[in-house]
């Protein structure tokens, strides 16, 4: 293969790269704004927002998300933690954390959240409450995203 084919091959694939992905010179400069297009606009590093006290070495990650439905609040599980957690969205570009939710304050310390969704003023919280793979088990809660308080809690019947 001579270089010129070498590189039309490669200016080939680098473009067919960039439109799968959507990623391109505009976007990938910064200011497109293309309802197609992701930008970045800040990242929270989720260890900021660990209970008080908590050791540092205490492994914690988000990982599921859901936003209220008026926008400023995102809530994530954190399963490693066995816990959600909250965050100031209002100002996007400045994320702020407002503290996380124990599952052992509403079940059992083992318990781990499996995913989140937000309905109204409630946030959906799913789960995982088994110890074995082979035998699943879980629960649903409904908590106020506000107050935090459980509405209403109930055994999951059948899980994924």
């Amino acid at each position: 293969m001579t270089l010129r084919r070498a590189f039309t091959a490669l200016t080939a694939a680098g473009v067919a790269a960039a439109s799968l992905t959507g990623a391109t010179p505009v976007s990938a400069g910064g200011h497109h704004h293309s309802s197609l297009a992701f930008d970045r606009v800040a990242t929270y590093p989720v260890f900021q927002n660990r209970p008080a006290g908590e050791v540092p070495a205490t492994a914690t990650v988000a990982e599921i998300s859901a936003v209220s439905e008026d926008g400023r609040t995102l809530i994530h599980t954190d399963a490693l933690a066995r816990r959600i957690g909250f965050l100031d969205i209002s100002r996007a570009d400045r994320p702020r954390g407002l503290g996380t939710l124990s599952l052992a304050q509403l079940g059992n310390a083992e318990d781990e959240p499996t995913s989140v969704a937000v309905v109204g003023r409630y946030v959906l919280v799913v789960v995982n409450t088994s110890a074995s793979f082979t035998e699943p088990s879980g629960r649903l809660d409904v908590i106020e995203v506000t107050s935090r308080s459980t509405s209403r809690s109930t055994a999951a019947t059948s899980w994924p």
